[in-house]
């Protein structure tokens, strides 16, 4: 999964929703529409979101127009703006230097859910146009946490659950469906959003699928914590 790093007062940006772009020089990550990211506190070293790039193009420093700087911070003169990519990517850097423009959806991480305590654990891209957070229970060990974004058109892994005491599946945004199959053979099919309740709980022996018709979001939740295997 690819990252980005911003300087503490850049990630306070994109935690307030004033910064929804950023300019890369140099790109050595291959950059493109539709990645998944992890974005990293430069200061810290510490996670504070994900993020899925929705435009991307390229423009030289020199050539910058007003649309270049939406959900972008703001520089006194152009002399401040070299200096400060200059402070990340070397005295190169000039009117000539081509800069990725990017915007991006950002997903902040969570400190609690359900009125329950969290921490994170780690971010993991499942496949393509599938992350996890992972987060555990600070309340105890008895179960686990994955926040799961499914890009639209994107399905997730067919998964037995073949051990635990309980998992839930429970819709947060979006739309899609849920897919379940019992140990009969009888599937069923829930839709997203909900008539009535965003939660299904699987049984042992359970096939389940994820099938994102919109951007989706859900949560799982299981009892005991989630092993391979599982």
């Amino acid at each position: 999964m690819k990252t980005l790093k911003f300087k503490t007062h850049l990630c306070d940006k994109i935690l307030d929703g004033s910064k929804t772009s950023t300019w890369r020089l140099f790109d050595d990550k291959d950059l493109q529409v539709g990645d998944e990211l992890k974005f990293i506190n430069k200061d810290t070293g510490e996670t504070f979101g994900t993020a899925t790039i929705i435009s991307l193009y390229t423009k030289t420093l020199g050539t910058l127009e007003d649309k270049d700087w939406e959900g972008h911070e703001q520089f006194a003169s152009d002399e401040e703006m070299y200096e400060t990519y200059r402070s990340y990517y070397g005295d190169e850097v000039d009117e000539d230097s081509e800069a990725k423009i990017l915007s991006f959806s950002f997903y902040p991480l969570l400190s609690e859910f359900r009125g329950e305590s969290i921490s994170f654990v780690e971010t993991s891209q499942v496949k393509e146009g599938i992350v996890c957070d992972v987060y555990s229970f600070n309340t105890g060990d008895s179960k686990d946490l994955g926040v799961v974004r499914v890009s639209k058109g994107y399905k997730t892994p067919l998964q037995r659950v073949l051990k635990g005491d309980k998992t839930l599946e429970i819709f947060q945004t979006g739309q899609g469906v849920l897919n379940v199959t019992d140990t009969d053979g009888v599937e069923i099919q829930h839709s997203f959003p909900p008539v009535t309740s965003a939660e299904v709980e699987i049984k042992v022996g359970d096939l389940v699928r994820w099938e994102a018709t919109e951007d989706l979001i859900f949560a799982e939740i299981c009892y005991p914590p989630y092993q391979d295997g599982r």
